[in-house]
Formats: C-alpha cells, structure tokens, sequence
C-alpha cells in the first residue's frame, strides 16, 4: 500500500536548503495528521497562531516521555499555540504507538505522520528537536525539548525576544573519520599517534564507543564519545578488572556520580561528560593505548587514577546450606530488567557478572566476590530495587541455595583521587 507523504505547496518553488533561526517558513501543507479534526491543513490555516514542531520517534525514549507534558501545555495555551509532533515514521505505526503506548493514550496533540518535508526543512540527528515557529511563519528558536515550558511561551507569546539555547548539530558527522577534525571533513597532516580529550558535544548525541581502523592506513583507534569520568576510567581497567572496582577518594562526589533526579541529568551531563579518542600504529597492543589513555585522563582532568590493592568491605557470595542449589538443565539464557533478572542454567560468574555492573552507569556497584566453590550452572530470578539492599539481596538469593556476607577483602582496585592544584 502506498504511503502517502507531506506535500509543500508554495507559488514559486525555491531550492530546498534548511531554516535557521530568522528564516521564513513556506506555506506548507501537511497531510497524513492522526489526532487533528482534519487529516490535511495548510500553515497559513492556523491564521498566525504560532506552532512548534516537535520531531519524534516511537524508538526514542525521551520524546516519549516529553508527551504528556507537551500534551498538557498544549490543552492549557490551546487558542495561543499550536504543537506538531512530527514524525518519519509511516502512518500505520504512529496510530498503533497512539492506540497501544500508555503515555500516548488520550492525548490532544495532533501528529503529523510519515513526513519526508519537514525533516529537510529542519534537519536534525538528535530527537526530540524543537522549532518554534511565529504566527507570521518566522523561525524563532531551535532548541531541546526541555525548553518548551510554561514560562518560555509566556515570553514569547507576549512578543519578548527569546534568548534560548541555539540546538546545533552538526549534520555531516562521519563516524569513519576522527570527530576531532573541524567541520569533520578537512585532512589534517598525517600522524603515527594522536591522542585528544574534549568535553560534552552536542551534535555528536548519546554514548557511543568503538574500535576501528584509524584515518589513515596502518592505524587504529579507540573513540569514546559523551562518557563521564567513571565511564571512561572503565574502559581504561575493563580488560583487568570489573567495572564496579572503581575507589572514589574524592571530596565531592558529584562530578562522578549521575543525580538521583532525572531534572538535574541534562545539566549535569553537559558539565561532566567528556569525549575521548586515540589513534596509534595497528601493532600497538591495546594495553599500551589504555595505559596512554589513563595517563590523558590524569593529566587532563585533574585526577590521581592507579590500580593498587586495597583491603575494601565487599560482598561475598557463599552457599545457603539449607536449600540446594537451583538448576533446571533446560537450555541456558539470562534476562534483564529494570530491577532485577533471571539466570537459566547459567555459570556463577554470569551472575557474578550481573551483581558487579548493575545500573553501573548510574551509581558504583558494590564489588562482589564468589567463595561458594560451585561449579555447575545455577538457575535463579532476581527482583529487587537497590542493589545496596544486602538484607533484601540475602533474601532474594537464598530460596535458589545462595546467601551472602559482607567482609573486608585485599583486591586490586582502581583509586581515583584529586590532584591538589
């Protein structure tokens, strides 16, 4: 079945090139509309009623979650605003996602549905991405959702000149080629080895990681792009040690730890997330790359980080000697949840593996030691809310035969102090 797509309509057709802030905004027709009283209007048949257009995909977490309080503003400034919420995606599954996702369910804001149009007109990498249009069809703002509130649409609803944070994103990023590189597309002199740190980048978007070929044959490289501290530190020991044996000998916290308050994130990542990269001769053992990495990020951000043994208090995971341990022999698999998950016939160290990095991102895990001297497979179905629970932890583990302790052991960890200036 043909999918039908957005058509713009306008006198003398202009070549295609992307708005900015300023620019004025073709009468365009959209079709495909679900939620509206009419699937197909006109721009100018909002009769200067300003719109946002709020680019959307039912993969992506976070404009999800900005619907209902879009949808809310929406009814509140109804006769003042008109909210868009545009996607690529066909129509068919945008009415299924409208009919089956709880946040979607009752909502007011009409979604234009498999536009090809729009997307040129305001390219973007990154969703949710914000164009505030003015009800004389000037660009007003390009911006992250989070700047789509209450007291933003006072402002410019009462004619205030907007001064928000300009969403720029660089649309010709090559992963294949180093991010370093200005405007990504210019050939620096050839090098043997590079090493560069930077901080948060916009346009780059969420985490990413990889290994590959370096720009220039006989090269590798390893990338690392929005990490915090602890994440890139990870990557340093992760060949030598889990992730959770991390110390934090440090006065403040805070820079290393993401807040408990999903509000405070977005600030918090654009303060302390850090983009690194290093590129050597394709003989160069890994070991020797991390080693270099380790000594950047020292050097670069102020911090003392070494491996050395320490006695710290860990969890030791022992058998329940009242309850043999579980194990189906059914075919091995292992699921993971929000808060919890379940091992089918499955080595100790797999679960060994899961109590070490749980929410890892988000806090630093106990570390976790097996002295249970089991060999075979276990089955078990863990459900709890805070890893840091031990009594709730002992509770959860002892019905499958397993129990645990918490006793200082001698370990190889990774130390992160401050440097005194």
């Amino acid at each position: 079945m043909a999918i039908l797509l957005p058509l713009l309509i306008y006198s003398q057709q202009p070549s295609l090139r992307s708005l900015t802030i300023g620019d004025e905004v073709p009468d365009i027709r959209l079709s495909n509309i679900l939620n509206y009283p009419v699937s197909n209007i006109q721009l100018s048949s909002l009769k200067n009623k300003p719109v946002i257009l709020d680019f959307f995909g039912t993969w992506c977490g976070s404009c999800i979650a900005a619907l209902p309080h879009l949808d809310s503003l929406q009814r509140k400034f109804d006769t003042s605003v008109q909210i868009l919420v545009v996607c690529y995606e066909p129509t068919a599954k945008i009415r299924a996602f409208l009919k089956e996702n709880p946040k979607a369910k009752g909502l007011k804001l009409p979604f234009v549905t498999a536009d090809s149009i729009l997307s040129n007109w305001f390219p973007h990498r990154a969703f949710p991405h914000e164009v505030w249009i003015d009800g004389n069809r000037k660009v007003s703002a390009i911006t992250e959702a989070r700047h789509v509130n209450e007291a933003n649409l006072r402002k410019w609803f009462s004619g205030i000149a907007l001064s928000l944070p300009f969403k720029y994103e660089q649309m010709k990023f090559d992963a294949g080629r180093s991010f370093f590189e200005r405007g990504n597309g210019e050939i620096p002199p050839k090098f043997l080895f590079q090493s560069a740190l930077s901080g948060y980048m916009t346009a780059i978007g969420g985490r990413t990681q990889g290994e590959s070929k370096g720009i220039y044959p006989g090269t590798t490289r390893y990338y690392y792009l929005n990490y915090s501290v602890l994440a890139l530190y990870r990557r340093v020991i992760e060949d030598r040690l889990p992730g959770n044996r991390i110390i934090l000998e440090v006065q403040d916290s805070a820079r290393f730890v993401l807040p408990a308050d999903a509000k405070q994130r977005t600030d918090w990542q654009q303060k302390n997330l850090y983009c690194y990269e290093v590129t050597a001769p394709d003989l160069t053992p890994k070991s020797q790359l991390m080693q270099q990495m380790l000594s950047d990020l020292n050097n670069n951000l102020h911090l003392n980080g070494r491996i050395e043994q320490k006695r710290v208090k860990c969890r030791i995971l022992i058998r329940n000697e009242k309850v043999q341990v579980a194990n189906s022999g059914l075919p091995a698999e292992s699921h993971v949840s929000k808060n919890g998950f379940s091992l089918r016939n499955k080595p100790v160290r797999t679960l060994l593996s899961h109590l070490n990095n749980w929410n890892i991102q988000e806090r630093i895990p106990p570390i976790v030691l097996d002295e249970t001297n089991y060999k075979g497979n276990i089955d078990l179905a863990l459900q709890i809310s805070d890893i840091r629970d031990l009594q709730a932890l002992r509770a959860a583990l002892q019905p499958f035969g397993l129990d645990m302790t918490e006793e200082e052991r001698l370990v190889e960890v990774l130390v992160l102090t401050e440097k005194t200036p």
